[in-house]
């Protein structure tokens, strides 16, 4: 409930100050990495919506790592004798605090924007992942809509969904945007569900952001549910219609279960980063 009540006093706060510039509008990153070397993988998580029946975006969190699956990922890369730091983030625009987990941070998109940034410039030679569930997927994605130049070796979602994707982030945007005088960025990512068309073999398709891997992502790792009303019913496609670097499981497990240690999505996301990193050149 703290945290329910936090997201609406939050957002009469900015109704308030207006045009005032404050830490969860414009995030500095929050690297604290204490390796003698920069880690070999950093892992950068975005989980979902907090249910069908609940106040999101503002009782959304981050859960990734309470499921097991940031570990799960992770541990792929170990196996290997990769060093790996992880991220996480939750399914909105801002940050906040918690109070139903011990006032632990959620942070938002631009945090994970701000922190992705500072990766990219400061640890070139990481292998950088964007891993994604539900909601979480539509963030992960518009990172790279975003911002064509950046990269990452894995972008892995679990089974990503659109539905009130727009109607619960719409206000957050529009605070954003007032905040900075307009969209700061190149395309509007409030709208993000049917907006990208996509060529096929049908004739374009309009596709929802999750569903488009863009040049950004090297490989791309898609579980996709068989079952159930909330589910991703769409193979993703790059955005000249390829499947290039596309790798996909349809699994008969729910929606959450996707992003739950030791099922089997999750165990053939691992051992696909395992097939594709021991395929991986070495470094030159």
């Amino acid at each position: 409930m703290a945290a329910l009540v936090l997201g609406g006093a939050f957002l009469a706060v900015w109704t308030t100050i207006g045009q005032s510039t404050r830490f969860k509008y414009a995030p500095k990153p929050r690297i604290a990495w204490s390796g003698p070397s920069p880690p070999d993988v950093v892992i950068f998580t975005v989980s979902g919506r907090c249910g069908l029946r609940c106040n999101a975006p503002d009782a959304n969190r981050d859960y990734l790592t309470e499921t097991g699956a940031t570990e799960q990922v992770a541990s792929a890369f170990n196996r290997l004798g990769l060093s790996t730091y992880v991220l996480d983030y939750r399914a909105h625009l801002f940050n906040a605090q918690d109070g139903s987990r011990d006032e632990n941070a959620q942070y938002g998109f631009l945090q994970l924007e701000a922190d992705f940034d500072w990766v990219q410039r400061n640890w070139p030679a990481s292998r950088r992942v964007l891993l994604g569930h539900s909601h979480g997927v539509n963030w992960t994605h518009n990172l790279l809509r975003l911002h064509p130049g950046w990269t990452v070796d894995y972008l892995i979602d679990l089974d990503g969904v659109c539905l009130q994707w727009e109607e619960d982030n719409a206000r957050y945007f529009e605070a954003y945007y007032a905040s900075r005088g307009g969209n700061p960025w190149r395309l509007d990512p409030s709208k993000s569900c049917n907006v990208e068309p996509v060529p096929s073999d049908h004739g374009p398709l309009l596709l929802d952001v999750k569903d488009v891997v863009y040049p950004g992502a090297r490989s791309d790792l898609e579980v996709r549910t068989a079952q159930g009303p909330v589910r991703d019913r769409t193979p993703n496609r790059r955005p000249e219609g390829s499947t290039r670097g596309l790798f996909a499981l349809v699994t008969g497990e729910s929606h959450p279960a996707t992003a739950i240690v030791g099922t089997k999505a999750l165990d053939w996301v691992a051992r696909t980063v395992l097939r594709l990193e021991e395929a991986r050149e070495p470094a030159k």
